[in-house]
C-alpha cells in the first residue's frame, strides 16, 4: 500500500514527524516555518502554504528516506492544487475510469440513463 502525499496528510505523516524532520536536515527551515504557523490560528494559510511547497521541493532521494521512516511507499500528488476531479462513464464501463490510488475526503455519484458521474473533493 502506498502513501499519496497531499496538502492533506503531508502535516500528519511528514511534518509532524519528529524522526523525518531530523532525517532530513535540508528542509529544516520549512519544518520551523510549519511549527510556527501551526501554532497561531491566523497562520493557517502560511501553514498550507508551507506543507504545498515542501511536497514541491521533496526529492526522490527524499522520498526514499520518507519511506524508509514510515514503511510505506510514499507517492507526491502532482494535483496539489486541484481539489475537485470529475470523472465519466457508462454503467458497463465506470470502473476504467476511475483512479485506483487516490486520497478522498468525500465523493458525490450521479446518474442520467447510462452515464454516471463522479466526483471527488481531495
Amino acid at each position: 500500500m502506498a502513501i499519496v502525499l497531499n496538502i492533506k496528510n503531508a502535516e500528519q505523516f511528514i511534518l509532524s514527524n519528529k524522526k523525518i524532520e531530523d532525517a532530513l536536515p535540508n528542509y529544516k527551515s520549512m519544518f520551523n516555518t510549519w511549527y510556527f504557523a501551526s501554532r497561531i490560528h491566523g497562520l493557517k494559510e502560511m501553514r498550507a502554504n508551507t506543507a504545498i511547497q515542501f511536497i514541491k521541493m521533496l526529492k526522490d532521494d527524499d522520498l526514499k528516506i520518507i519511506q524508509n521512516i514510515l514503511g510505506y511507499a510514499v507517492i507526491k500528488d502532482i494535483n496539489l492544487y486541484n481539489s475537485c476531479l470529475n470523472f465519466g462513464g457508462n454503467i458497463d464501463n465506470i470502473e476504467f475510469f476511475l483512479p485506483t490510488d487516490f486520497n478522498t475526503i468525500d465523493l458525490c455519484i450521479y446518474r442520467k440513463k447510462d452515464s454516471i458521474g463522479v466526483t471527488l473533493w481531495n
